[in-house]
């Protein structure tokens, strides 16, 4: 599977968890891969216990995103990695996807309102 998660998601960790997940698109497919990512979101919202949200950033090159998603805990995240609705969601993305490099932060510091002029919600 190209989507693979090598993080290590041994411990503990209390309090919300923070994906952060570089997807290199294949040649020319970065467009179709944002149109079925941002229609995941749609199709997944409410229905993944834990999850808080995403946001979707392209490069300016147009061969690379990143996803930042919002769990409420590090075992809402795995819980949704082991998920029929993942392997769902993989499947939907894959065909667009050369890699992807999945990272799990924990949040420890916001400063300033980073709220996009041109945000749009889902």
């Amino acid at each position: 599977m190209i989507i693979q998660d090598q993080t290590s998601l041994t411990g503990e960790q209390d309090g919300p968890v923070v994906l952060v997940n570089t997807f290199t698109a294949k040649p020319g497919m970065l467009p179709c891969f944002v149109s079925v990512q941002t229609s995941e979101y749609k199709r997944l919202l409410g229905r993944v216990e834990g999850w808080r949200g995403n946001r979707l950033h392209v490069s300016l090159d147009g061969t690379s995103a990143v996803n930042y998603a919002l769990f409420d805990s590090l075992q809402a995240y795995k819980d949704w990695r082991a998920s029929a609705l993942f392997v769902e969601h993989v499947a939907m993305i894959s065909p667009y996807v050369e890699r992807s490099e999945p990272h799990i932060f924990r949040p420890l510091y916001d400063a300033g309102d980073l709220r996009l002029q041109s945000e749009q919600t889902l």
